[in-house]
């Protein structure tokens, strides 16, 4: 039996890009001041993330040709270094680490920030898996590939890149935990190296590392309490008589 592949024009990222940014800065226009009690994504959001990516798309082109024109022995010896931070063997160690040493130390903080990190990651590679599989968008390293090449559930695996949404949820996640501006910083230009090195080892689009990164800082932010999904606050995990309670807000 014939698959049936959808194939986008090549017109139809911007053209698409245009008409969601547009519905949502749209909706944005139309809203009440927003309370600094904390943040919330709603849907028209989620518009205008899709509407910006697909107008990125309409970049990637260029920018891999430029990141190929400029590649070099050290620029991929640089690659292999930081894009370690978007691997196992990093931040899984790092969220287990802090975890462990909490639920050793006894220290209800640690605890809690072991737990707000380990959920972040989690969350952020369950994310990325289903997205991956639905976009279908093949690598800039396969032969013949275009920017436009979805092919939705076809098994090719380019966006969201999974290295910068992994790094980009340890950082955010970290960063929160530490609440200083230098450790931000460091935490931050790693993540940030970690998503350029993907594109200079010709493994994603320059958007699929933008869209890991905002997935991972999103995610992370939710984790942590300091955003809500379309009303839903992350599950909490908190001491009690009993031992441990778990509660889960929402507010529609």
């Amino acid at each position: 039996m014939p698959t049936f592949r959808p194939r986008f024009p090549r017109a139809s990222p911007m053209f698409a890009g245009l008409i969601l940014f547009g519905l949502g800065v749209a909706r944005l226009n139309a809203q009440a001041p927003v309370s600094t009690a904390g943040t919330r994504v709603e849907w028209w959001h989620g518009l205008i993330a899709v509407g910006g990516y697909a107008l990125l798309t309409t970049m990637d082109g260029g920018i891999k040709r430029f990141a190929a024109d400029h590649r070099s022995d050290g620029s991929d010896a640089f690659s292999g270094a930081v894009r370690k931070m978007g691997q196992p063997e990093v931040f899984i160690p790092v969220a287990i680490g802090v975890l462990a040493t909490g639920l050793v130390s006894g220290n209800t903080r640690v605890r809690g920030a072991g737990v707000r990190i380990t959920g972040s990651l989690a969350l952020t590679g369950a994310i990325v898996t289903v997205v991956k599989f639905a976009a279908g968008r093949s690598r800039p390293s396969r032969h013949g590939s275009d920017a436009d090449d979805f092919n939705p559930f076809s098994g090719a695996t380019s966006t969201p890149s999974g290295h910068a949404a992994m790094a980009f949820a340890l950082a955010t996640s970290l960063s929160d935990q530490f609440g200083k501006p230098w450790a931000s910083a460091i935490l931050f230009t790693a993540a940030t190296g970690t998503a350029w090195s993907r594109v200079n080892d010709n493994v994603h689009w320059f958007s699929d590392v933008v869209a890991g990164a905002a997935i991972g800082i999103v995610t992370a932010r939710f984790a942590d309490g300091k955003l809500t999904l379309f009303g839903l606050s992350a599950p909490r995990l908190s001491p009690s008589t009993d031992g441990m309670s778990l509660t889960w807000k929402g507010q529609f």
